[in-house]
């Protein structure tokens, strides 16, 4: 499935899958992947980074400087037909990340595209599997396995409200599986 202008946001947890689904996706589609990570690692390698201990609060200071210059060139220099997958983690009730999805849907509205947020859930014990890779070591990923109970039970993922809003627990399907749902999807949503 080509994908024209068209921006996918995959919104979960740390450990859901967001970073292999969106591969799926950029695979089937060509879309351009701008992982978290993307944005986050050039601060991160350069930090105590060790997927456990809580990095420095003003880190994210940082990581929002490059995130706006990111954003900026998606919308003043990328070829208007570019579509792309977005991932981040964003937990509902923190008012910095409702500004982060917030500058996600403008970016969208900016260039036109059409947008689709995809909000990732995934349990616990597939979450741990998920989290336990050496991958997640070598790109500054969390992998602390010991907080995730007390995560799903205190915390949920950003709760939007949009008309192409998709809910899905990936908890059972590999990552193919989850980008044809997605891919599915976006196809209704914009059927002519």
């Amino acid at each position: 499935m080509k994908l024209n202008n068209t921006i996918l946001y995959l919104i979960g947890f740390s450990g859901v899958g967001k970073y292999t689904i969106a591969q799926e996706i950029v695979k089937k589609t060509g879309a351009k992947l701008v992982d978290n990570h993307l944005i986050n690692n050039p601060l991160f390698s350069v930090v105590k980074q060790d997927g456990i201990t809580p990095l420095p609060k003003a880190i994210w200071a940082e990581v929002a400087t490059i995130r706006k210059t990111v954003y900026k060139t998606i919308r003043t220099l990328s070829p208007p037909e570019f579509s792309f997958v977005f991932t981040n983690l964003l937990v509902d009730g923190d008012a910095g990340d409702r500004v982060i999805y917030r500058s996600v849907a403008a970016l969208a509205q900016a260039r036109k595209a059409r947008f689709v947020p995809i909000r990732i859930l995934c349990s616990a014990q597939e979450m741990r599997k998920r989290r336990n890779t050496p991958d997640r070591r070598k790109r500054f990923k969390q992998i602390d396995l010991s907080k995730i109970e007390w995560l799903l039970k205190h915390h949920e993922v950003l709760h939007i409200k949009h008309p192409n809003l998709l809910t899905l627990d990936v908890s059972d399907f590999t990552a193919e599986q989850s980008a044809k749902k997605i891919l599915a999807h976006v196809k209704d949503c914009y059927a002519d």
